[in-house]
C-alpha cells in the first residue's frame, strides 16, 4: 500500500505539470479525474499470495503496455502504467511481470503456439500481433473469452466494436481491451504539412478552407487529387536529373501496408460477420476495382506521387518535401517529435460524396489478448478485468492525450481533426484471419506486381475457393472450441 500511494502522489503532480501546461487545449480531460469507482468497487476481492501475472508479447510492446523499464521514469505514459499495475497488484497481491519475444512477424505466435501444444505453463495471457493470431484459434489453443467468469465485453474498458467484429457468433478468443494502447498508436491518419499548404496556396485561408472542407463532409478522393494535381512539383537537385526521393511532392506515399489502410477508409468491407449466418465473404464488388484503378493512378501515374518507404516517406515530411503522407497516430510520439514545421493530423479522404462519415484504418500490429489452455481462466479473467479497468483509468486517456494532443497540436483546429479520426476507427475480422486467406492484401500486390494494368479480379478468382473453404473451417473451430 505505501508503494501505491507513494507512486499515486507523483502521478498526480506529473499529471498537475502536464494538465497546467495543456489546460486551453479543446477536449482535453485530466484522466484521472472521473476514476471507475464503481467498477473498481465491484470486482471481487481475494488475495493471490504474491502470485505472478505473466503476460508474453512482442519486442517494442512489453514497456508500452505491460510494465516499464524505468520506475524513476518521469515519462508520464511510464508512471500511468505503474499507476494501473500498483493498483491491481495492490488489491490482488499479485505482481504483474512481462516476457518479451521477439518483435519478429509469427517468431512469438510460433512461441505462444509451441507452448500450447506442450501443455506448458510458460505465461497467463498472449498480446499478439493480430493478423498472426487466427491459428491459435482455429487449433483450439486458447479460451473463449465470452464464457469466461469476470470478463463483462460489454463495458467500456474493452473496445466493444473490435471485439464484436472478431466475434464470430458467441465466442472470442482474441479480445482487446483499454490495456491494448497500440491500438491507438497503429491507428492510421493522414498528416498534413501547414507549412507547405499554405506557402503553396496563398497563405492560412488555404488550410482553413481544408478544415472547412472536412468540417463539412466533403474531403473525399476527387477533393484530395485535386489539391495534388494543382501542388506544383518541385525538382530540389541541383543536376535536374528527374523524379528522386530527394524532391519536392504533394504526397509522398509509402509502398507498404498502408494500401491496405484504404479498405477501411472508403467503407469497402471483405468479411461480413453477423450472428446470424457468421462469416461471409463479400469482397469482389465494382468498388474494389475501382479502388485498385485508383491505387495504380495514385502510385504509378500521378506526377505530383513519389513512393517508398515508411521511413523515406518519414523524412520527406519532416524535410519539408512531402505535403501529405499517411502514417500512425504512433509517429506523433517518436518519428516525429523532432519536426520542425507544424502539421496537422486529418482523416483519411472519403471515397466519394455518397460515404456518410469518416473512416480510420488501423495498421495490423496492435495487440491482441488470448488466454492459453494451460493457464488459470479464473485469475487471469479476474486480473485482466482489473487491469482493463485501471487502464481505462489510468493509461489510455494518458496515452491519447500524450500522443495525439503532444508537441505539434497547438489549435483547437487540429485537436478536432483528431477526434474525426479517433472516434470513426473501422475493423474487418479479414484482418484476424490474414493467415488463412490474405484478402486484406490483394490490392496491395496487385499495385506492386502489376504497375501497368490492375488484375485484380484475377487474383480474387484465384483464390475464391479457398475463402470459401476456409471461411467454413474458421467457423467450425469457432464453434467447435467455444466451450474451452
Amino acid at each position: 500500500m505505501k508503494k501505491l500511494v507513494l507512486l499515486l502522489i507523483a502521478v498526480c503532480m506529473v499529471v498537475t505539470c502536464f494538465a497546467c501546461g495543456g489546460k486551453d487545449k479543446k477536449g482535453w480531460k485530466d484522466p484521472f479525474e472521473k476514476p471507475n469507482k464503481e467498477k473498481w468497487a465491484d470486482l471481487p476481492d481475494h488475495d493471490f499470495e504474491e502470485r505472478e501475472f505473466r503476460i508474453s508479447t512482442r519486442g517494442g510492446y512489453a514497456n508500452l503496455e505491460c510494465v516499464v523499464a524505468n520506475e524513476e521514469s518521469e515519462d508520464i505514459i511510464d508512471r500511468a502504467l505503474m499507476l494501473r499495475n500498483a493498483r491491481v497488484e495492490d488489491r490482488y497481491n499479485v505482481y504483474v511481470t512481462a516476457e518479451e519475444q521477439s518483435g519478429q512477424a509469427f517468431v512469438h505466435r510460433d512461441y505462444v503456439s509451441e507452448s500450447c501444444k506442450m501443455n506448458a505453463d510458460q505465461f497467463d495471457i498472449a498480446m499478439t500481433y493480430v493478423y498472426e493470431s487466427s491459428p491459435l484459434i482455429t487449433n483450439g489453443m486458447v479460451y473463449n473469452w465470452a464464457k469466461l467468469p469476470y470478463t463483462k465485453l460489454a463495458e467500456s474498458h474493452w473496445i466493444n466494436g473490435m471485439n464484436k467484429q472478431f466475434s464470430v457468433r458467441d465466442a472470442i478468443y482474441t479480445a482487446i481491451s483499454k490495456m491494448c494502447i497500440s491500438t491507438v498508436g497503429q491507428t492510421v491518419a493522414m498528416f498534413y504539412n501547414r507549412q507547405l499548404g499554405d506557402e503553396a496556396f496563398g497563405g492560412e485561408e488555404f488550410t482553413n478552407g481544408l478544415f472547412e472542407t472536412i468540417r463539412n463532409g466533403d474531403w473525399t478522393y476527387d477533393a484530395l487529387m485535386k489539391i495534388v494535381n494543382e501542388y506544383q512539383y518541385e525538382d530540389l537537385s541541383e543536376t535536374n536529373d528527374g523524379r528522386t526521393a530527394d524532391d519536392r511532392y504533394a504526397f509522398y506515399m509509402t509502398f507498404d501496408w498502408s494500401i491496405d489502410t484504404w479498405h477501411a477508409a472508403w467503407e469497402i468491407p471483405m468479411i461480413k460477420n453477423t450472428e446470424k449466418n457468421g462469416l461471409e465473404d463479400v469482397y469482389m464488388t465494382d468498388k474494389v476495382i475501382e479502388y485498385a484503378n485508383r491505387m495504380h493512378t495514385m502510385y504509378h501515374n500521378t506526377n505530383n506521387i513519389f513512393y517508398g518507404s515508411q521511413g523515406d516517406a518519414r523524412n520527406a515530411f519532416k524535410g519539408n518535401r512531402a505535403l501529405f503522407m499517411t502514417d500512425s497516430l504512433g509517429a506523433t510520439i517518436n518519428a516525429l517529435a523532432d519536426m520542425e514545421n507544424p502539421y496537422t493530423i486529418l482523416p483519411q479522404p472519403k471515397y466519394d460524396e455518397n460515404q456518410k462519415d469518416y473512416r480510420s484504418a488501423m495498421f495490423d500490429n496492435y495487440s491482441v489478448m488470448s488466454i492459453p489452455i494451460s493457464a488459470d481462466p479464473a485469475f487471469v479473467s479476474l486480473i485482466v478485468e482489473a487491469l482493463s479497468i485501471s487502464s481505462e483509468d489510468n493509461v489510455y486517456p494518458v496515452y491519447r492525450v500524450e500522443a495525439l494532443q503532444g508537441l505539434y497540436l497547438s489549435d483547437t483546429d487540429s485537436y478536432e481533426m483528431l477526434d474525426i479520426v479517433l472516434n470513426n476507427v473501422s475493423w474487418d475480422i479479414a484482418t484476424l484471419l490474414n493467415e488463412h486467406f490474405p484478402m486484406m492484401t490483394i490490392v496491395r500486390f496487385d499495385v506492386q506486381n502489376n504497375p501497368m494494368n490492375s488484375q485484380v479480379s484475377q487474383a480474387y478468382n484465384g483464390m475464391k475457393n479457398d475463402i470459401a473453404d476456409a471461411l467454413q473451417d474458421i467457423m467450425e473451430a469457432f464453434d467447435m472450441f467455444q466451450d474451452n
